[in-house]
């Protein structure tokens, strides 16, 4: 049977001879045995390796089926100028080296995406010396300098950034500041995520609340809008604001907290525990887990506020 299968598959010129049919036969026979002997190799484990050629869509759809998973923190900083000679805020050193030790605190918890509020000219310079290509930052100096202090900032070769807005919040004496919206790409995943920032006003001024009521509602509009859209949505910011912000934001649009909690209807809100003003909240598909509001003697050095910090994973579709 070998036989008659290697004649119908070998050229005419070699038809005929009976030395290279025994050689071939010979060769085929042994690379039978060993096929058969030897198990074929385990698939690789781990990830896919994906081509850097692939378009963007093909990343996409060759990674469909992964969890995306990754660390997003909120900071408010502490503006520069609040730590300069002059400035209400005492015992800390200049801005500028305590953007050195925030950066230290977003390394030690392997933040890839961070809301920052109160990032002022001199620390966005200061992180852009350290980071240089490495983070990116939106919008940063790209409109006036008070729209530079709610900026989102995120790991380059974690994201890519596909898409950049902002939303008018009413801030001091309810005048309207730039507060971002980024659509970001995972890298290894290709799944899209829009992250916003935002920094309600506080009581410095007077009583804010009327502001502070505004705010909150544009923000559970654009969680409405995002969750109809099919987005994820994620959601930082120092919102001056506890139980009111929380119980509302869950009630009346489809997000949770990363520090848990729930406001089900008809019946009372149930915070959340730790709670402060510094919030991440999420779309109701978003996973979180490693909720962490740190006050360690680093984060003390850095700022007047917690670091708060969490990891969010969002399933495959």
């Amino acid at each position: 049977m070998l036989t008659h299968v290697v004649r119908r598959f070998l050229p005419a010129t070699f038809a005929g001879s009976r030395s290279w049919l025994s050689l071939s036969l010979v060769g085929l026979l042994a690379w039978a045995l060993v096929a058969h002997a030897v198990p074929p190799s385990p698939e690789p484990s781990g990830d896919p390796v994906v081509p850097f050629r692939l378009t963007a869509a093909q990343v996409q759809q060759s990674e469909r089926g992964k969890v995306t998973r990754f660390h997003v923190a909120s900071f408010n900083i502490l503006g520069y100028n609040h730590t300069a000679k002059g400035g209400d805020r005492k015992g800390f050193v200049n801005g500028r080296k305590r953007m050195e030790y925030a950066y230290k605190v977003l390394k030690n918890n392997h933040v890839n995406v961070v809301g920052f509020q109160e990032l002022q000219p001199q620390q966005f310079e200061k992180f852009n010396k350290m980071t240089g290509k490495r983070w990116s930052v939106y919008p940063g100096a790209r409109f006036e300098r008070i729209a530079m202090h709610n900026s989102i900032a995120w790991k380059t070769k974690k994201w890519d950034r596909i898409d950049a807005d902002y939303i008018n919040i009413p801030y001091f004496f309810g005048d309207p500041v730039k507060m971002p919206i980024v659509k970001l790409r995972h890298r290894n995943t290709g799944r899209t995520v829009y992250f916003a920032n935002f920094h309600n006003p506080a009581d410095s001024y007077g009583n804010a609340q009327k502001w502070r009521d505004i705010a909150r509602k544009k923000q559970i509009e654009l969680a409405k809008r995002k969750f109809r859209e099919g987005v994820p949505l994620v959601i930082t910011g120092d919102m001056n604001e506890r139980e009111k912000y929380f119980c509302n934001m869950v009630a009346k649009a489809p997000m949770r907290a990363a520090n848990g909690g729930k406001n089900p209807k008809n019946k009372p809100c149930n915070t959340p525990e730790p709670m402060g003003i510094d919030w991440i909240f999420g779309s109701r598909y978003i996973g979180f887990s490693h909720y962490k509001k740190l006050e360690s003697k680093l984060v003390r050095r850095t700022t007047d506020h917690p670091f708060v910090v969490t990891r969010a994973s969002i399933p495959s579709r």
